[in-house]
């Protein structure tokens, strides 16, 4: 899965952009609850200074048994030259899905999960897809 969307953060002359996210490792967007997930997005600086982009990767659980937020579980500093592009590869965990169940137990329940990428929580997240556990 490719999501191509545009952000863009502006700081004087430095300008950086999260181009595309993939989801990889999983057949028609779905893991079991037991399996790791990749995330990989691919980070440009499209500006004419070299800049340093801390990109923050966040899940929801969409229809989990309690009421959670939006959880930030990875972050990454990322240093650019002008023009250059990275790709940032992140392993999730089946330990990044779980939750704390009304029972009090650590468990990871099936349902759909938000990833999202980007240099906050805020309305700058740009870079979003989903995924299935089972």
């Amino acid at each position: 899965m490719e999501i191509r969307l545009h952000y863009t953060h502006l700081v004087m002359d430095l300008v950086i952009r999260h181009l595309s996210m993939e989801i990889c490792n999983c057949l028609l967007k779905e893991i079991n609850k037991d399996e790791n997930l990749t995330v990989s997005f691919t980070v440009e600086n499209t500006g004419k200074m070299r800049g340093t982009e801390i990109c923050q990767l966040y899940l929801t659980d969409k229809v989990s048994s309690v009421s959670l937020p939006e959880s930030l579980k990875r972050f990454f500093r990322v240093e650019l030259a002008p023009g250059e592009k990275k790709t940032v590869e992140i392993i999730l965990t089946p330990e990044h899905f779980s939750l704390i169940n009304a029972d009090m137990q650590r468990v990871v329940e099936p349902g759909l999960f938000e990833i999202s990428v980007g240099p906050s929580s805020s309305a700058t997240i740009e870079l979003k897809g989903e995924v299935t556990v089972k």
